[in-house]
């Protein structure tokens, strides 16, 4: 009895440390300002430094070209007219913008259209056990591919699915919240973040080498491979960890009367069948017209010398993200008419405009973010700070995969703080990227050891804003439920991702094998 008592102490002693922990992090994440201010912040400080460095003398030897580097003070009369004629500039040619806004469209035809939620149901209703948890994990992971829908629309439905069949709702959210979330670097396709990453490391690789090209598929082959190790992972964690910690879960628990749908008695109605099928036809029609366009010599999506507009890299970005938007776009604009979810020219214009709108604050963030990227490359600062940077990290004589390891530390540390993974990496690609370029590295490998560390401690970040939802879904299912509760269901996947990333990305790095198309290790 006395040992019982004293393990009782000990635990609640352990959870007190722990919530201090938390209690501490979100003070510290909540006393930081918006990004947006930070970045308006970072911008001024952007003039201040190249005053300083420029009457510093700050200067490197450009170790390609052999020319000296010198800063270019932003608040001289040169500076100040640059600044003043390029404003607008910088806004509409920042890549993570002009890349990114037209693909929100999409995405709020795809949300309008309901064709997500059909295929999710449609799925979960048909499978039963592990196969229901390794469903869930699979779609929240592939569900990256189109931004971050996945964190408001899959933790309810999986919640649903687990009630339906008996099993704990709780655990199930928690599945599909985990799974977006540390699983945000991972895919079978090419997705959105791909594409809005891509365009970030190709900004700042371009302070080194302004031809330098970086496609949104250089990171293909590992997030593939990516994909199914943390799909097993996640099944792992949530079958064999979560859910005997959990139990059962009595519906008195929740703050509200719970309806539970029976999915053994689940049919999609008439239209959603009809809507699926004429998605399916369109995604196959559109597959022949492409296979047409491309594959032939002679095919309309190819040039005189027979290469497609997907091969050639002065064309191979916009193609695909163009080709992206259709695909996302066609097939659910098609089940939304067969539907009836958007029946009419007006409600697919508002389905548009809505995708713009959950993401308004992102074209804001855009706004200030493309300033300071503009006004750091002509500052000379990032090339200056990058080839510093490099020499001192070669005389340190640290690299190789210690060097990506310690980076993905540093990235999971900072995403406690500043969730915002565009935000990080718009503040860190100017720096980071041509800093490893350098060394040597290909920006492929620096974005894909970003995006890594970025991930992983998505799921426990409570600065997040879908954090705040996630919480308050918690507790329609259990009314005593807090943060610390939370955090504790959602620790196991970050530590066994954590674990699952290292393994994976140490044993590929230590290979030599390509990230993917254009994606080599080495420059």
């Amino acid at each position: 009895m006395a040992n019982e008592v004293k393990e009782t102490k000990e635990l609640q002693v352990k959870k007190s440390l722990f919530q201090r922990f938390l209690d501490k992090v979100e003070v510290v994440g909540n006393s930081l300002p918006d990004p947006v201010i930070i970045f308006a912040v970072l911008t001024f400080a952007v003039t201040v430094v190249s005053l300083i460095g420029s009457m510093a003398g700050w200067s490197v030897i450009h170790p390609t070209t052999g020319k000296k580097l010198v800063v270019f003070n932003l608040l001289s009369p040169a500076g100040i007219q640059y600044m003043l004629s390029n404003c607008y500039q910088n806004y509409t040619k920042f890549a993570p913008f002009a890349i990114a806004m037209p693909l929100f469209l999409a995405v709020g035809i795809m949300d309008k259209s309901g064709l997500l939620e059909c295929v999710f149901i449609g799925v979960g209703s048909r499978v039963r056990g592990r196969w229901l948890t390794m469903t869930i994990v699979f779609v929240g992971i592939m569900s990256n591919f189109m931004s971050d829908i996945g964190f408001v629309m899959l933790p309810p439905l999986a919640a649903m699915l687990f009630a339906a069949v008996g099993r704990n709702p709780i655990v199930g959210m928690c599945c599909a919240y985990a799974s977006v979330g540390c699983g945000l670097a991972a895919n079978l396709l090419i997705g959105i973040s791909d594409a809005r990453m891509a365009a970030t490391s190709q900004a700042a690789a371009q302070i080194i080498d302004p031809k330098f090209i970086v496609l949104p598929t250089c990171n293909w082959y590992f997030i593939i491979a990516a994909c199914l190790v943390l799909t097993l992972i996640a099944t792992f964690v949530t079958d064999s960890i979560l859910e005997p910690r959990m139990g059962k879960w009595d519906p008195a628990m929740g703050e509200t009367d719970i309806k539970v749908e029976d999915l053994d008695s689940y049919e999609a109605t008439p239209e959603q069948k009809k809507g699926m099928k004429a998605a399916a036809l369109t995604i196959f029609i559109m597959l022949v017209i492409f296979a047409i366009g491309c594959l032939p010599d002679w095919g309309f999506l190819c040039n005189a010398k027979g290469q497609s507009v997907f091969s050639v890299r002065g064309t191979q970005l916009g193609a695909i993200v163009t080709t992206m938007l259709l695909f996302i776009a066609v097939p659910a604009t098609v089940h939304g008419k067969v539907a009836g979810t958007i029946p009419d020219g007006k409600a697919f214009g508002a389905a548009m405009a809505k995708g713009l709108k959950d993401v308004a604050s992102f074209a804001v963030l855009c706004f200030f973010a493309g300033q300071f990227t503009g006004w750091f490359i002509q500052s000379n600062l990032g090339p200056i700070a990058a080839i510093a940077g490099a020499n001192l990290i070669k005389a340190s004589g640290l690299g190789g995969l210690p060097l990506m390891l310690i980076l993905i530390v540093v990235c999971m540390i900072l995403n406690l703080l500043v969730p915002s993974a565009n935000a990080k990496y718009s503040l860190l690609a100017p720096v980071i990227v041509p800093m490893f370029m350098m060394l040597g590295y290909s920006p492929a490998l620096t974005q894909m050891v970003y995006r890594i560390g970025d991930s992983i401690t998505n799921a426990i970040t409570p600065l997040m804003a879908y954090f705040a939802l996630m919480l308050a879904l918690v507790k329609t299912y259990d009314k005593k439920a807090g943060m610390g509760t939370l955090m504790s269901l959602l620790m196991p996947y970050t530590l066994f991702y954590f674990l699952g990333w290292v393994i994976l990305f140490s044993l590929w790095f230590l290979s030599g094998l390509p990230l993917g198309p254009g994606g080599e290790l080495y420059l």
